[in-house]
């Protein structure tokens, strides 16, 4: 009688357990990583280009969010995408988007991304948690991004910025395989752009942001 009691608490036992791997494990984006770069439509950004004066405008056309299953192939976990496309005034350029991303296990990443029909181009913006020298992998084995700088504050044309990250991307493979520096902001997004091979610099003049 014993035995059969014990084996009847231990089929119970493995069955709660069972059960509750079969729970959904969703990863959601850290609300942290959200006030980097979630954007609402109705937000836009002006940049100026320091040398030739010219002006660029920058709005959200819409926000998605994803659920993606993790890449080992465990059908019960996911992790949440947020996706900021982005449209912009000048004919020339292409769309982008910003993407707040909560796959992995330690850290969760900001990314700018350049969708075409070849293939998918991506330059990580920053993570959390924020560390001083963290990179990531670029457009290849032998190339990176990462964190360049933190500063306290960052002035441009009269704005005061604070606690700006600057990523230094060796091959940025969204703007045609450039270097690039990036200066980022929590609740604003992207302050500055920089292009040393072709001798841009972009700086944010005027915005309005939705969060």
């Amino acid at each position: 009688m014993k035995k059969i009691l014990i084996l009847i608490i231990l089929g119970l036992t493995f069955s709660i357990f069972n059960c509750k791997d079969k729970e959904e494990i969703i990863r959601h984006v850290d609300p942290e990583l959200k006030e980097w770069g979630l954007h609402q439509k109705g937000t836009w950004w002006v940049y100026e280009e320091e040398n030739t004066k010219t002006i660029d405008s920058f709005w959200v056309d819409s926000v998605e969010e994803t659920l993606t299953h993790f890449k080992d192939d465990i059908k019960n976990k996911k992790w949440e995408d947020i996706i900021t496309f982005i449209k912009s005034k000048k004919k020339s350029d292409e769309n982008f988007s910003l993407v707040l991303s909560s796959y992995g296990s330690n850290v969760q990443i900001f990314t700018f991304i350049n969708y075409n029909i070849e293939n998918t181009n991506t330059s990580v913006l920053l993570s959390i948690p924020l560390k001083s020298n963290q990179r990531f992998p670029s457009c290849d084995a032998f190339k990176w991004a990462e964190v360049d700088t933190i500063y306290n504050s960052y002035n441009i044309k009269g704005n005061n910025f604070k606690n700006v990250v600057k990523i230094y991307d060796m091959c940025n493979s969204v703007v045609k395989n450039q270097p690039s520096y990036f200066y980022t902001v929590r609740n604003i997004g992207i302050i500055r752009k920089e292009f040393p091979d072709v001798n841009q610099v972009w700086n944010l003049v005027r915005f309005n942001i939705i969060q």
